[in-house]
């Protein structure tokens, strides 16, 4: 199969927003595309490491489903019918028959894998992308996390820095708060990653001492705001369960596809 560029997957992702705004379809790109969005000026660090493009992600909301078929029939693509079949009230997959490796991957109103993070209010907050705040969570949310949402991550706070409130190109510590303070697991998930990332950290070589530093700090400023924000009744009756039992759902039958 012959290998897509980063920037015809950027190139694409844009022209599928864009025409979908046209028909009043409101979609956001996800992953690795946003990352490739939201830090220009730190493409050449995800060179370095080795992080290509691999798919277009997009969120979108479920009440536009058959809209969305329709529209991407007209764009060229193709649907993975056992995928659409099993799974299409809220994932889709689709392919451009002649453009092998182009694959469009679409999310409806939650992503749901190792915890659910949820787009119904907050999907049109940023554009072409979900917000950064919905981007770390949709990373840190796998609890057995690879190297690319770790190198995702770590460029994304190298470029960007934290706020208490919703602010572009930063990340919203009172929205993180607000989802992670009602969810014991989701919480747990997330600040096991981001001790993780600064684990990665340590063993690449990609990253400056100054900007090393901005990572850690960033970081270092979420967790604090994580173990200190308030916690509700359902957080600390699961938190006294902790790991005794499973606070994950399993996605390996959903990464298969």
């Amino acid at each position: 199969m012959t290998k897509i560029e980063d920037s015809t997957f950027l190139a694409e992702g844009l022209r599928i927003i864009e025409a979908a705004r046209t028909k009043s379809i409101p979609l956001r790109l996800l992953g690795a595309v946003a990352i490739r969005l939201h830090c220009p000026a730190s493409t050449h660090l995800l060179e370095d490491m080795n992080r290509p493009i691999t798919d277009l992600d997009f969120m979108a909301l479920a009440k536009h489903n058959v809209a969305i078929q329709d529209f991407l029939e007209e764009m060229g693509y193709v649907p993975d019918e056992a995928v659409m079949r099993y799974y299409g009230s809220h994932r889709h997959i689709w392919e451009h028959p002649d453009r092998p490796g182009l694959k469009v991957d679409i999310f409806f109103d939650c992503l749901r894998f190792c915890h659910v993070v949820d787009f119904t209010k907050r999907l049109e907050l940023d554009y072409p992308t979900v917000t950064l705040t919905d981007v770390l969570l949709e990373k840190m949310q796998i609890v057995e996390i690879n190297a690319k949402d770790l190198k995702d991550t770590l460029v994304m706070l190298c470029e960007h820095g934290l706020s208490e409130k919703e602010e572009p190109e930063t990340i919203n510590l009172s929205h993180l708060a607000s989802v992670l303070g009602n969810d014991w697991g989701f919480w747990y998930t997330v600040t096991l990653n981001l001790g993780r990332c600064k684990e990665y950290l340590d063993g690449v070589a990609a990253f400056s001492p100054e900007e090393r530093r901005s990572i850690l700090s960033r970081i270092d400023g979420i967790l604090a705001h994580l173990h200190s924000c308030p916690k509700s009744l359902k957080w600390k009756l699961r938190e006294k369960i902790g790991t005794k039992a499973k606070w994950y759902t399993e996605v390996e039958e959903v990464h298969r596809l």
